[in-house]
């Protein structure tokens, strides 16, 4: 879901980091 995803990602800026 792009809305968890975006959650997570607001989160946690580390794994947005990652992710990207």
């Amino acid at each position: 879901n792009a809305v968890t995803k975006s959650h997570l990602s607001n989160e946690i800026p580390a794994e947005k980091a990652l992710q990207s």
